[in-house]
C-alpha cells in the first residue's frame, strides 16, 4: 500500500512527500510522486471539460447540503473556458512556425542522416517531433526522449544496414511513464543514471477479434564497467546493459517479466531530458502553473456564477392572504387563465432576482479572465535574461522572453539526442552540427518606439526597403509568410508615391533642416 504524507490545505500539492512504500517493479520514485498531483491537474486541464467533469469532486466540490443528482446537474452545465490549454497551443505555435534548421547537417554520417529524415520511425520530421516534446515540456516543465536502436540481430553488416534503413530512432517519453530511476556516482564523482523503469499501456488481441489494454514496465539498465584492484591485482568482471519487460497480469494483478532479460550494447541510459522549470534530478513544476491555477479556480466560480443564474432567471410566484384551502388547490398560470381569491388581503406577486449579485460574480469571473490573459503573454515579454529563472541560461546582454530560453534549452536538447544517437553506433558529432529554432517573437515595451523609428530611419534614406520590410516582419507588423523581394517589386511597379514614406507622414520635429543659404563674398 502507498503512503503518502500530503499537505491537505490543496488538492495540486505534495510538495513535502517523503515517503512511498515499495510495490516492486511498478514502485513510483519521489520524485514522480512530487509531480503527479500537479500533472492531474494540468491533464485534465487539456483534457477540456469532460476531463474535468470526470475528476468531478476533485476540481468542483459538492455544497454542503447539496444532494447527488443535483450536484451531477450543476455538475453537467458547467464549462469550462480552456485558457491553459489555447495558452500552450498559442506559445508552442510561435517557435515551430518555421521548420527546425540542423546546422552542419552535412558532417552527419549515412546512419545519422537516415534519422534526421525519419526521426520517429513513422515517418514524422525533426520539427514535429520535437513541438510534441516541446508541447509536453512547457505543459509539465520537462521532457523525456529515449533515443532507440532497431534489434536486427547479430549478424548485421553495413551493406544490410543500408538495405533495411536502420538508424538510430527517437521516442517520446511522457514525464508520467517514467515512474522510477536510480542513479550512481561514478570513480570521477560524476552522478550517472544507472536503471530506468517507464510505464506504458499496450493494446493486445483478445480471443478472436477483441482487444485489452494491459500495463506494462520496460527496465533498462547501464552497463556495470569492470574494476580492477591494484593491490591484489584481481579483477571484478563488468556487466553488460540489460532491458526487459515486466507485464502486469490482467487476471491476477500480479507483475511478471514478459520479455527478457536481453543484452544492450549502449555505454549507458539512452535516455535525454530536458527542463523547462527545472526543481531537482527528474523532478519539475509546470512553467505556467500560475494560469493553470487561475483556470481552476475560473472553473469553479463560473459553476457558482452559471449556477445562481439558472436558478434566478426562473421567477418565483409569490402568495400571501390566500385561505388554506384555496392554497391547496392546483394552480395553473399561463394565457387566458384567471386565479381568484375570497379572501380580501389576498396577494399575488412574482418575486425576481434583483441580479446584483450576479453582477458581482461576472465581474469576479472578467477580473480572473483578464489575469489569465496576463500570466499566458508572460512568456513573450521580454526582459532582460537575469531574471529568467535560473535553470535557463541565456546571453547576459541580451533582451529576451521566456518562450525564447525555451526555444534555447530545446536547441542544446535536440543537439543532446543526436549525440545520443550517435554513441548507439560510435560516432561522435562534429562540433559544428547545431539545431537552430525560429525564435524572432516576444512583446517588448519598446516595440511601438522601434517601429517609429524605423519609420523614420526608413524615410530619411538611412536603411534600405529590404532591410525596413525585414525588421516589419521581425516585429510581427508584417507575416513571416511575407516575400519581400516580391513587395519590392510590386511597390516599384506602384510608383514612388505609393510604395515610399513622404515627408508629408512624418511629424514637424522629424522633418530635415532646410540648408542654409552661403554668405556672399564682399571681395568679389
Amino acid at each position: 500500500m502507498t503512503q503518502v504524507f500530503i499537505d491537505t490545505s490543496s488538492a495540486t500539492r505534495r510538495d513535502d512527500l517523503t515517503f512511498l512504500e515499495g510495490e516492486g517493479v511498478a514502485s513510483e520514485s519521489l520524485a514522480h510522486g512530487r509531480m503527479s498531483a500537479r500533472n492531474e491537474l494540468t491533464l485534465d486541464l487539456r483534457g477540456g471539460a469532460d476531463s474535468m467533469r470526470d475528476a468531478g469532486p476533485k476540481w468542483l466540490s459538492m455544497e454542503q447540503g447539496e444532494k447527488l443528482p443535483e450536484y451531477r446537474r450543476r455538475l453537467g452545465r458547467t464549462h469550462l473556458l480552456g485558457a491553459y490549454d489555447d495558452c500552450i497551443e498559442k506559445l508552442v505555435a510561435k517557435p515551430f512556425s518555421r521548420e527546425i534548421t540542423l546546422v552542419g547537417e552535412d558532417t552527419l554520417s549515412d546512419m545519422l542522416m537516415r534519422t534526421v529524415e525519419d526521426p520517429d520511425l513513422e515517418g514524422g520530421s525533426v520539427t514535429t517531433f520535437f513541438r510534441e516534446g516541446f508541447d509536453t515540456g512547457i505543459d509539465r516543465g520537462l521532457h523525456h526522449v529515449l533515443v532507440e536502436f532497431p534489434t536486427v540481430g547479430e549478424t548485421l553488416n553495413a551493406a544490410t544496414e543500408k538495405s533495411l534503413g536502420v538508424h538510430p530512432y527517437f521516442v517520446h517519453v511522457d514525464p508520467e511513464q517514467l515512474i522510477g530511476a536510480r542513479y550512481v556516482r561514478t570513480s570521477a564523482g560524476k552522478k550517472e543514471l544507472a536503471e530506468i523503469r517507464i510505464k506504458s499501456v499496450v493494446t493486445e488481441p483478445l480471443d478472436n477479434f477483441g482487444e485489452q489494454e494491459v500495463q506494462v514496465i520496460r527496465v533498462i539498465r547501464a552497463p556495470i564497467a569492470a574494476v580492477v584492484d591494484d593491490d591484489d591485482a584481481e579483477t571484478t568482471p563488468g556487466e553488460p546493459g540489460t532491458w526487459e519487460v515486466w507485464r502486469l497480469d490482467p487476471a491476477n494483478k500480479e507483475w511478471a517479466i514478459h520479455e527478457g532479460p536481453h543484452t544492450h550494447t549502449y555505454p549507458g541510459i539512452p535516455l535525454a531530458t530536458v527542463y523547462y522549470d527545472k526543481r531537482d534530478e527528474l523532478e519539475a513544476r509546470p512553467p505556467l502553473w500560475r494560469l493553470a491555477e487561475l483556470n481552476l479556480e475560473h472553473w469553479q466560480k463560473k459553476s457558482d456564477q452559471d449556477n445562481l443564474l439558472h436558478v434566478a432567471r426562473v421567477p418565483i410566484l409569490f402568495r400571501s392572504g390566500w385561505s388554506s384551502a384555496e392554497l391547496k388547490k392546483p394552480l395553473v398560470v399561463g394565457g387566458n387563465r384567471s386565479l381568484g381569491s375570497t379572501q380580501k388581503d389576498a396577494d399575488m406577486r412574482f418575486v425576481e432576482h434583483s441580479g446584483k449579485a450576479l453582477g458581482a460574480g461576472q465581474a469576479d469571473l472578467d477580473k480572473i479572465e483578464e489575469q489569465m490573459e496576463r500570466c499566458g503573454l508572460d512568456p513573450l515579454i521580454r526582459r532582460a535574461s537575469s531574471s529568467l529563472a535560473t535553470n535557463i541560461m541565456v546571453g547576459d546582454a541580451k533582451e529576451t522572453n521566456m518562450l525564447q530560453a525555451w526555444a534555447g534549452v530545446t536547441e542544446r536538447f535536440i543537439v543532446e539526442c543526436f549525440r545520443i544517437a550517435g554513441q548507439w553506433v560510435n560516432e561522435d558529432l562534429s562540433e559544428e552540427f547545431d539545431a537552430d529554432i525560429f525564435d524572432e517573437f516576444g512583446l517588448s515595451a519598446r516595440a511601438t518606439e522601434n517601429l517609429a523609428a524605423l519609420d523614420k530611419a526608413r524615410a530619411r534614406g538611412d536603411i534600405s526597403q529590404e532591410t525596413y520590410l525585414n525588421e516589419l516582419k521581425r516585429y510581427a507588423a508584417l507575416s513571416p509568410s511575407v516575400d519581400t523581394d516580391e513587395e519590392i517589386e510590386r511597390t516599384a511597379d506602384e510608383g514612388p508615391a505609393l510604395g515610399t514614406i513622404t515627408e508629408d507622414d512624418l511629424p514637424e520635429d522629424d522633418l530635415p533642416e532646410e540648408p542654409e543659404e552661403p554668405e556672399e563674398d564682399e571681395t568679389l
